[in-house]
């Protein structure tokens, strides 16, 4: 695992150092982009949820402190851009496997994030408030013992993601104070115990943290962009609020009890919302969004395959708050759109009990990560007023819930939804905005190929009431894109990609041998990404971003030699942080080489029925090294 962190590290390093450059010469990227660096620190609260050796551990956290640094440049009025590399350090304090008093718990928890960030700013004269988030890399080191004899002193990597609000205040023309909130999320980073430890088990652990920071921030520009909000296409007053409901169809939810997982199912239930948002280009939405579901329980199946799904009594809700981005594709009244967003997630059980399961009753609630993906059409009745019919797909990954007898429960939830709702648009023009006549991107469109090498990071993953870690052999990547430029140096794009690894073997702790393995997992991503290219001249544009979207997933592993295993095809949240150097040939062909970071979040697989496999609750994490070429039209 560590020669591929290493390199994905040094992968970033470059990008971060291409962007760098734009910084020092603000210039070199056309007129109107103008760089700005930021220096930040804070204090910071959150909690732990861990998986090893038979429980999920509810673990709180003292207060700690995070310091970092970002790069960044104004995409367009009032949107920045920005690429952050922040470092948090917080101890200990207590943890809880079960109902009973606490245990004390020392060591810490030192996490290292990679994010690309986008930031909407509103001027307000001498400040600027703003909203925003981003998605990336933690990189996790984790030294805890607990009297339990549980132990750790590892390193990890997982998904990270992040949304935040702030208010940025003038100083200077080229000076500002930034006084902000972040949620950071890490998800599924894999551990392993030393072997001293009683357990000697791997561990998953997921951090959840509140930041309250300060930085300065210094603008290379020769104007004052970084907190303008005024926008010359008057695109500023182009302000609207949503509300929608429809029906909501949840997928299997994931829950590990006891590191037993539980696959539970739901019926069909509802959902309503709301949003606030604006164009923060010519056919580019921003918004912040609260969305509500609720479902009743079904059925669960328990921890084993083969053993028929049994009652279950209780509703399950999920309340997300999401900070979306939509690109739109103007037909006259109608507007097609695309996107995602990331953000904060309430899961609540009420009243939930699964008959026959030993005195599993809970009634709580658990903060995790939020995503959703989605795609609909808007259709303008009046020039304020627009009817808008959509899909989304959305989840909310790990939180944690208390049992009423016993242990934590960890949990994760997915659900389809179809939804309809009706905008109000507060501009004195019309709610679909004219496509963009900017000269710089008319006929921009592009399709692209791509093919690589997909380097898996080893998955640690619960089933059976242990924590296993199952690692890969190498293997390969091929996809599509189609995308557009958005504004000069911003590239819209949708991708659906295919990613196949075979397992390589299985470690159920220090204490064994790892086991052969076979079988392998298939991944079929549909993103949405978003691109920020750095023109050097000679044809040479590095660039970085990421995107969001869900995956579909095949995961068909067993030991080597038994008849059946894990054999299940689910679909997860996915999303990406990548970096790379476009070469344009000719006109309208250009070379792409790159570098992504791909991740499948937390679904359950069911076990085989033939030999009683259990259920297991798994992420998937590739460093992609790819190779491509786009066509423009």
């Amino acid at each position: 695992m560590r020669k591929y962190l290493l390199t994905s590290v040094s992968l970033t390093a470059i990008g971060l150092a291409s962007v760098a450059v734009g910084a020092r010469d603000a210039q070199a990227f056309g007129e109107g982009h103008n760089w700005y660096v930021s220096l930040f620190g804070g204090v910071t609260s959150g909690n732990a949820i861990e998986s090893s050796y038979y429980y999920v551990y509810d673990t709180e956290l003292e207060t700690g402190f995070t310091v970092g640094g970002a790069v960044g440049t104004e995409l367009f009025p009032g949107l920045r851009g920005e690429f952050e590399f922040s470092f948090q350090s917080i101890d200990n304090d207590e943890t809880q496997p079960f109902a009973a008093p606490p245990l004390d718990l020392d060591g810490s928890y030192e996490i290292l994030y990679l994010f690309t960030n986008l930031w909407k700013d509103f001027d307000l004269g001498f400040v600027s408030p703003y909203f925003g988030g981003g998605v990336g890399i933690g990189i996790a080191d984790v030294e805890s013992t607990c009297i339990c004899g549980v132990r750790f002193d590892e390193q990890g990597i997982g998904f990270a993601s992040q949304l935040g609000v702030g208010f940025r205040f003038l100083v200077t023309e080229q000076v500002s104070l930034d006084v902000g909130y972040r949620f950071r999320a890490l998800v599924d980073v894999g551990l392993e115990s030393d072997a001293n430890s009683i357990s000697a088990l791997p561990s998953v652990a997921n951090v959840f943290t509140h930041t309250g920071q300060i930085g300065v921030t210094y603008e290379f520009g020769d104007q004052l962009h970084t907190l303008s909000a005024a926008n010359s296409d008057g695109l500023d007053s182009l302000w609207y609020v949503s509300v929608f409901g429809g029906v909501s169809i949840p997928e299997d939810t994931a829950e590990d009890y006891y590191n037993y997982t539980y696959i539970d199912r739901a019926d069909t239930g509802f959902t309503v919302g709301g949003a606030i948002g604006t164009y923060v280009a010519p056919e580019l939405r921003g918004e912040l969004e609260i969305a509500y579901a609720r479902h009743a329980y079904d059925d669960y199946l328990p921890p084993f395959g083969g053993i028929p799904g049994l009652p279950a009594s209780g509703d399950q809700t999920q309340i997300t708050f999401l900070a979306n981005l939509w690109k739109e594709f103007p037909m006259g009244d109608f507007a097609p759109y695309i996107g995602g967003g990331v953000g904060i997630g309430l899961n609540v059980w009420d009243d939930v009990v699964f008959v026959g399961s030993p005195g599993i009753s809970i009634s709580d609630s658990g903060v995790g990560l939020a995503s959703q993906f989605g795609a609909g059409v808007r259709y303008a009745v009046t020039e304020n007023v627009a009817f808008d019919i959509s899909y989304r797909f959305r989840s909310i990954i790990n939180t944690m819930h208390t049992d009423s007898i016993a242990g934590n429960t960890r949990i994760s939830t997915y659900s389809h939804n179809v939804q309809a709702g009706i905008t109000y648009g507060f501009g004195s023009g019309t709610i679909l905005p004219a496509a963009d006549t900017n000269p710089d991107s008319e006929d921009s469109f592009y399709m692209s190929i791509f093919g690589g090498l997909a380097l898996p990071e080893e998955s640690a993953f619960t089933g059976g009431g242990y924590v296993y870690d199952m690692s890969f052999d190498d293997g390969f990547t091929i996809g599509l894109t189609a995308g557009t430029e958005i504004a000069r140096g911003v590239r819209g794009e949708l991708e659906v990609s295919y990613l196949s690894t075979d397992v390589d073997e299985v470690d159920t702790g220090a204490f064994l041998p790892p086991v052969p393995g076979e079988g392998g997992v298939e991944q079929f991503f549909l993103l949405t990404n978003l691109w920020k290219d750095f023109e050097l001249g000679m044809g040479l544009s590095p660039y970085v971003g990421g995107g969001v979207g869900l995956a579909i997933v095949d995961f068909d592993a067993r030991p080597a030699g038994a008849p059946a295993g894990t054999d299940d095809t689910k679909v997860a949240p996915a999303a990406q942080l990548g970096a790379g150097l476009r070469f344009q040939v000719v006109d309208d062909v250009t070379l792409d080489f790159g570098y992504r970071f791909k991740a499948v979040l937390n679904a359950p697989y069911e076990g085989s029925a033939l030999t009683g496999f259990p259920h297991v609750q798994q992420s998937f994490y590739n460093h992609v090294f790819q190779a491509g070429a786009a066509f423009g039209f």
